[in-house]
């Protein structure tokens, strides 16, 4: 079939080059490396005749070796009965763990796989927890998730296996930790478009930005809303105490916050919100795209909830997200009008935390609509809130 393909393309002209198992492994991790968070990682990719395996450290390449290992070539040579005999997964066991045991891998790493083998299983596994997101790129898959996935598949017979939801019939075995959406495709799109070593600076900046040029709206008005959302967030810092961590989470919201404009102005909180979590974002955990969605969804009303995202939270959450949802609202209101009359704001922080506005002349409907999140920000915060504008 690859000879019959070969010479079709070149019967059209189309200068196809066949790639070595060591360049696809590359490509593999290439992708990797501008697509999740992991700087460091052993990636493998399991086709149907081979498996690549690299190592990523810093997100550049270490090494990527081919391996005789795809789904397909095991089962022929190892799985002859349906379902497979105990004698022949340890024989298939042994064979893995001897050419994985020529390998100089390092222990402690993340593993992140790549293709349809490890993508099935993790939406079988995502269904059986009901997962909240519709994502699988940047899925963690837990090993005692693998284990009783294993456990429970592997006396299946093959008509039993291809029933279950999310597996197909060639894609019934399959283990893995992170999950990545993207492979050769992308790593060779990535050389394509990007100079050497062909990656992106801060993969998650380009995600976001990517995400606002989608879906535009004002620039001015984003600009000024993430200005004012800093201001808050430093000035408030003696009582929240966050880092960089949350003040990039703020500002990523506030350069998303209207993008649901473009569905409709008509509960565009909710659309955005919809945008952030439709698909995924390179760079982000699910964790921090949900925390980035949720102060969209809640920046004009409403009191912020995890809901069914909470699974993903990890201790402090909850009330991170409320604060930094208050704080969006607060950076919101004070650009009601969207006319920039409030310039800046100053923040005394004392029996009551008092905004001092900073404009020409009384920004009075944006200082009302700021007054009117008072209750939420004592929820938040635990102070009461006082706007002002001093002249």
């Amino acid at each position: 079939m690859g000879l019959e393909i070969l010479e079709e393309a070149r019967r059209l002209g189309l200068p196809l080059r066949v790639l070595s198992g060591e360049e696809e492994a590359g490509l593999g991790a290439l992708a990797v490396a501008n697509a999740l968070p992991l700087p460091e990682a052993l990636v493998v990719d399991q086709g149907g005749g081979s498996a690549q395996v690299s190592l990523l450290s810093d997100r550049h390449l270490l090494w990527g070796r081919a391996l005789p290992l795809g789904a397909l070539r095991l089962t022929e040579a190892f799985l002859p009965s349906d379902p497979p005999a105990k004698g022949e997964v340890r024989a298939l066991e042994r064979e893995v763990a001897r050419r994985l045991r020529a390998l100089p891998l390092e222990p402690g790493l993340p593993l992140v796989g790549l293709g349809g083998n490890l993508r099935a299983l993790a939406r079988l596994h995502q269904r059986r927890r009901g997962y909240p997101l519709d994502l699988l790129h940047g899925y963690y898959l837990p090993r005692e998730g693998v284990e009783e996935l294993y456990e429970e598949l592997l006396p299946l017979p093959l008509r039993a296996r291809a029933e279950l939801p999310g597996l197909q019939p060639d894609r019934a075995r399959a283990q893995g930790f992170w999950v990545s959406g993207v492979g050769i495709r992308e790593g060779a799109l990535f050389t394509r478009l990007l100079p050497r070593p062909h990656l992106l600076e801060d993969p998650r900046a380009f995600a976001v930005e990517n995400l606002f040029l989608r879906y535009p709206f004002s620039e001015a008005h984003r600009e000024r809303v993430k200005a004012l959302a800093l201001g808050l967030f430093q000035g408030l810092e003696p009582l929240h105490g966050y880092g960089a961590e949350e003040q990039r989470l703020l500002l990523e919201a506030a350069h998303l916050h209207d993008i649901g404009m473009r569905l409709g102005y008509r509960e565009h909180h909710k659309h955005g919100a919809y945008l952030v979590l439709a698909e995924p974002l390179f760079g982000c955990t699910h964790r921090e795209q949900a925390l980035l969605a949720l102060p969209v969804r809640y920046h004009r009303r409403g009191k912020p909830e995890a809901g069914a995202y909470q699974v993903l939270f990890q201790r402090g959450d909850r009330k991170r997200l409320k604060r930094l949802a208050t704080l969006l609202r607060l950076a919101e209101m004070l650009e009601r009008t969207r006319s920039g009359r409030v310039r800046g704001v100053e923040v005394e922080v004392g029996e009551r935390v008092r905004l001092v506005l900073k404009a020409s002349e009384d920004p009075w409907v944006d200082r009302l609509e700021a007054e009117k999140q008072e209750g939420l920000f004592r929820e938040a915060f635990g102070l009461g809130l006082e706007v002002a504008w001093e002249g």
